[in-house]
């Protein structure tokens, strides 16, 4: 089980139990608070019989603090979590008892103290970014950390945290397991879909029709094993945060375009059609280029691309493929449509998921590992961008990406830096008749070298 997908139904419960204990403290104190029948008041600090026993039942840690942050209750959980012992730390301050670390930092500020951010915020505050200093082993427990208030002056707050440090653990020696088996995999994968490759060679092999029959499935089969690895290896980099991106100014449409030049081989051998957009319609025919930029990782892009463009030749049993880009104000929107089976709106919104695959009796016999949708999908986040798609069943498929779009400025500004550090000479945004947006620039003034 991956990290994202244990840590989704943790968050969940989290929310809800502290937001149901918030409630549910906030309407005991008020009820607390009313006068009796003699006259007197009830303390507000002196919990009820009903509150104590919910609290004290639970597995997650729970405090509640007062708005100087004593504390006016603990629960078991809490105590033992954070290792505190027999000592009573009722009416204590709570930082004295819940020893906090953001991430590795164990000095806590106002940018990252939970309980400052959710008074000024006036919101609840959920994260996975903190941990526990217990008292005695000085042990970091890493938990699931939500804070809510019970009044709607934030005087009063619960403090929720959950002790995830095994299920991180267990889902990171996962993680390190499938990356260390598939990387050991993948080197006699190759080596075998090599030799394959090799036997089905008339030049350095002779096999009968069956006998080149039955190699070219098994080179089939080592192929897709290929892939497999390949795909595990990356979602553990992706999971990890292992993946670091390489920023690079690129014109999309020109990128975009030689992408769609690589899988038009596959294309045809299918015998699809596939166009391009913009680009000419009629040969010899000229047409206004938009100048859509980007400052991304191009192999990210890259990825997402060869994914969904392969999926659409996948899928399609005859029609078309069809690849566009366009620009919008602030964003650029690049879509591959497709005139395949399309997809039923009750497998849409699992189709990101990790090892989906549609199943019906259009999908059973093609080949896929269930990754490629959910790398592309991390991919294009990871860049600031989303991925989404439009689908029609029986009918086709369109998947839409959409990345940070730069400005001109901006773009013209990189690009002089860009030619300054690598001491070529200075030409913005060359004239073009199909670059609309080209406007003569000054080059920079370079600093006179001492004589």
């Amino acid at each position: 089980m991956a990290l994202a997908d244990f840590l989704q139904p943790v968050t969940l419960i989290i929310i809800v139990v502290a937001l149901i204990l918030g409630w549910l403290f906030g309407f005991l104190v008020a009820k607390m608070a009313k006068k009796s029948p003699n006259g007197t008041k009830r303390t507000d600090t002196t919990l009820g019989n009903e509150l104590r026993a919910v609290l004290n039942s639970i597995d997650d840690g729970v405090v509640v603090i007062n708005h100087t942050g004593d504390i006016q209750h603990i629960n078991p959980a809490a105590i033992h979590i954070t290792g505190w012992g027999n000592d009573d730390p009722h009416g204590l301050n709570f930082y004295s008892v819940v020893n906090l670390f953001y991430k590795d930092d164990p000095q806590l500020t106002d940018d990252t103290n939970p309980i400052v951010i959710a008074t000024k915020t006036r919101k609840p505050l959920e994260s996975r970014d903190y941990a526990v200093l217990t008292k005695i082993s000085n042990k970091k427990v890493r938990v699931q950390l939500y804070v809510a208030a019970t009044t709607d002056d934030y005087s009063t707050l619960v403090v929720t945290f959950r002790d995830i440090e095994k299920q991180l653990k267990d889902s990171e020696q996962q993680q390190e397991f499938i990356s260390t088996a598939s990387h050991e995999m993948r080197t006699p994968v190759a080596s075998i879909e090599g030799y394959l490759g090799l036997a089905l060679n008339p030049a350095t092999a002779t096999l009968d029709a069956r006998g080149q029959e039955y190699i070219q499935k098994a080179h089939e089969a080592s192929q897709h094993l290929g892939t497999l690895f390949r795909d595990l290896l990356d979602v553990t980099k992706l999971d990890d945060g292992r993946d670091h991106q390489k920023l690079q100014l690129i014109d999309v449409v020109d990128f975009v375009s030689k992408v769609g030049q690589d899988h038009q081989l596959a294309i045809q051998q299918k015998g699809l059609e596939y166009h391009f957009s913009p680009k000419p319609t009629v040969p010899g025919e000229r047409i206004i280029k938009q100048s859509l930029y980007a400052n991304i990782d191009p192999s990210f892009l890259r990825e997402a691309l060869d994914n969904l463009i392969d999926n659409a030749v996948k899928y399609t049993p005859s029609g078309s493929v069809s690849v566009n880009v366009h620009g919008e104000p602030d964003n650029i929107v690049i879509s591959v449509a497709d005139t395949g089976i399309g997809i039923a709106p009750e497998d849409i919104k699992h189709l990101f998921q990790k090892f989906y695959r549609v199943d019906n009796t259009d999908t059973r016999e093609i080949g896929g590992t269930g990754l490629g949708l959910y790398i592309s999908k991390k991919r294009i986040e990871d860049l600031g961008g989303r991925l989404w798609v439009e689908s029609e069943y029986k009918k086709g498929s369109t998947f839409k990406i959409q990345i940070p779009r730069l400005s001109e400025d901006n773009v013209v500004k990189m690009q002089a830096m860009a030619q300054i550090a690598t001491g070529s000479n200075y030409h913005p945004m060359s004239p073009s008749p199909t670059n609309s947006n080209y406007r003569p620039a000054t080059p920079p003034v370079q600093p006179e070298r001492p004589q």
